[in-house]
């Protein structure tokens, strides 16, 4: 792998009408436990961009077995609100992933028994 593509995690809450700032955002090597990167959201509820090292672009371009993109987990907390964890985020070649996340405040429910939500992506077929 010696190409890099990026990702940015956009995170919000009130159905994207509000952004959330100050929200912990760490990339993780998926399904491991491995840090590749630690942002922190801004104003505006995004971070800054995380380059990710992945397969060149041309395997995207045809069939085959070989998998065209990288893989990595988004564990995103903030103190206010009920943590989240993105799974199996593809990034490919030469391109910014834009991966959303909206955050439920811990005001809103009663229980704070699992305060983490899991959302598991399903790779592409290409």
């Amino acid at each position: 792998m010696d190409k890099k593509g990026s990702i940015v995690a956009q995170v919000y809450t009130s159905r994207a009408q509000l952004p959330v700032e100050d929200a912990n955002v760490t990339i993780l090597k998926a399904g491991g436990n491995e840090v590749i990167a630690h942002r922190v959201t801004d104003k505006s509820g995004k971070t800054s961009s995380v380059g990710i090292d992945t397969p060149e672009l041309s395997l995207s371009q045809s069939p085959g077995n070989t998998t065209p993109f990288s893989v990595v987990d988004i564990k995103i907390t903030h103190p206010e609100f009920y943590g989240i964890l993105v799974r199996d985020v593809q990034v490919f070649s030469d391109t910014e992933t834009l991966q959303f996340a909206e955050l439920i405040p811990i005001e809103e429910t009663n229980s704070r028994f699992d305060m983490t939500e899991t959302v598991n992506i399903t790779p592409q077929n290409l």
